[in-house]
């Protein structure tokens, strides 16, 4: 093939919309062989980077357009947006001038300036923003006539055919790469449907995508190499290395999101409803980033294995020990963290507190190749994932572990035990959980209720007592109940309770600014607790603790009254 020098002058028209200003003009395949690059630089990590590149490299689609290109004489594209930056591109509006065959028309100043010539200097770097798939098959078709006699004579006519271009300006900075991202995923949303994969690492505008980025980045546990940038939500046979991949790590950030109850503007209220659609204020991406922060640390204390893997490297292949032909462990499997995702949020939402329902949670078996998950989440014949189970009974196996019922969103009846035995194909299966006929779908909870939960103990004596002790300091204080703690409030709530096995949980709604804790007995919350709508919590476990902790409550009790 013919080596072309690069053609540096386009005939363009200059347009602008909203804060964008581009340039309309055309390449040949020639040209677009010769200057459009990889797409690598809207991303500082390569691993980011390196995905999108195999989306392009594995996938058929470019197979499929070089083939279109060959066999189609009627080929045709539309435009390709193109990214500019570095070179010192200069712009040279047309003038109009009368002609003896011909009067000038009248034009009005922009329409003078619109028209013109882009003259690049050689040294400008050009990469595909929207259609990089078609910008791979031009150039895989130009190997392959160069490469191949039996087309070659094709040659000619393909470097000369032209494609409309799109030239934006792209800067290096991070404000840059950000707005360049913005629009690549704006593009890519409403065109052909592009991957979730790509969609995750390139969307500005989607808040669990944001996030999602940023924790493999730099969250201390995740962005040390454990997160797989696959282009599907299951971890490849072969891999030894990672806990999850970037897409079930989506859905999870995604699922785990509880809004505050309070301190949220009204703006930042209509946010929440559209945080995949619309980037919200860093304020609760921030949010988002802490309680996922939080969610991987709870995670990781209480779970040895993943202490295991995080206190090694992943080339030492520790997951491998935990996933393997034999299943392994659950929670070393997408599919099983996602349904655990989804049992946690479901507890959140019954009023649990985070950490509680994990640690509920994490009493249920972990072993994929036995009972409950054999033959629901592994196929032990197979020795692989049953990727089509309902996402309804993993998540309902492990809710029954917390003595909790399934979270049905319609009326239909649902029966946790019948749906077992259907699914594992035997009608005199054992239940999935030894607690399946201690579960109530009763909802009127009582604080006699949450106190008959505690047996006799110490933690029980010392509930009795804070209660007695808050409930005094106010005739008009309330006593609401919820199933897993107590609040209280007046005209807002200042303290709550969560009695545990050994220790009692409270959530003060209060600054840690604005206490006084010389014991040092408060814990600043990562993000205000829906929970009792609190910024600090303290835990109490003996009546030697009891007057520092009243002392903290009552300051929580002073700090929200209202004249």
């Amino acid at each position: 093939m013919e080596n072309l020098t690069k053609r540096r002058t386009f005939p363009a028209i200059r347009c602008s919309m909203g804060n964008w200003v581009y340039y309309m003009t055309y390449m040949s395949f020639s040209d677009i062989n010769n200057w459009v690059k990889r797409t690598d630089e809207v991303h500082t990590n390569e691993q980011l980077s390196d995905m999108i590149q195999r989306e392009l490299k594995q996938g058929r689609t470019v197979s499929e357009i070089s083939d279109y290109l060959l066999e189609q004489e009627e080929r045709f594209f539309n435009s390709i947006v193109i990214g500019v930056y570095d070179g010192v591109p200069k712009w040279y509006p047309i003038e109009i001038s009368t002609k003896l065959t011909l009067d000038a028309p009248e034009l009005d100043e922009d329409t003078r300036n619109s028209v013109g010539i882009l003259v690049l200097d050689g040294n400008e770097k050009l990469f595909a923003i929207d259609g990089q798939h078609r910008v791979a098959g031009i150039k895989r078709t130009l190997e392959r006539v160069k490469e191949d006699d039996s087309i070659s004579s094709k040659s000619d006519d393909l470097i000369k055919d032209e494609v409309s271009v799109i030239f934006v300006a792209h800067r290096t900075d991070e404000a840059g790469i950000t707005r360049t991202r913005r629009l690549f995923s704006t593009l890519n949303r409403n065109a052909k449907k592009v991957s979730r994969g790509e969609i995750i690492a390139l969307d500005e505008d989607d808040a669990f995508a944001v996030t999602t980025r940023r924790l493999v980045e730099e969250a201390p546990l995740l962005s040390r190499g454990f997160v797989s940038f696959g282009k599907t939500a299951q971890l490849g046979k072969h891999n030894k290395q990672s806990l999850t991949s970037i897409i079930p790590l989506y859905d999870i950030v995604s699922t785990i999101y509880t809004p505050p109850e309070t301190g949220l503007s009204e703006e930042e209220k209509k946010e929440i409803t559209t945080l995949k659609n619309f980037r919200p204020s860093e304020k609760i991406l921030e949010d988002i980033y802490q309680q996922q922060l939080r969610y991987w640390e709870i995670l990781t204390y209480t779970f040895p294995e993943y202490q295991d893997l995080f206190q090694s490297q992943p080339d030492d292949g520790v997951a491998n020990k935990y996933r393997h032909d034999e299943g392994g462990h659950l929670m070393f499997r997408p599919i099983g963290q996602k349904a655990f995702a989804r049992a946690i949020k479901i507890l959140m939402n019954r009023g649990m507190d985070m950490e509680d329902a994990v640690t509920v949670l994490s009493n249920a078996p972990m072993n994929l190749s036995e009972p409950p998950w054999r033959y629901v989440l592994w196929n032990p014949a197979l020795r692989k994932i049953n990727s089509k189970v309902s996402s309804l009974l993993p998540e309902s196996i492990l809710l029954c572990y917390a003595k909790e019922p399934p979270e049905i969103k319609s009326n239909r009846q649902y029966n946790l035990l019948t749906e077992y035995r259907k699914v594992v194909d035997d009608k005199s299966a054992e239940p999935p959980c030894p607690y399946i006929d201690e579960i109530s779908f009763e909802r009127n909870y009582t604080i006699d209720r949450l106190r008959g939960s505690l047996g006799n103990s110490v933690v029980l004596e010392l509930f009795d007592e804070l209660r007695s002790q808050v409930t005094g300091l106010d005739p008009y204080i309330q006593e609401i109940a919820h199933k897993y703690f107590g609040e209280y409030r007046l005209h807002d709530t200042f303290f709550s309770m969560t009695p545990r096995v050994n220790d009692i949980r409270i959530i003060l709604n209060i600054k840690s600014e604005d206490i006084n804790d010389p014991k040092n007995l408060v814990r600043v919350l990562p993000y205000r607790s829906g929970r009792g709508k609190g910024y600090v919590e303290v835990k109490i476990n003996s009546f030697d603790q009891f007057e520092d902790v009243m002392a903290l409550i009552i300051q929580s009790y002073e700090a929200n009254k209202v004249a």
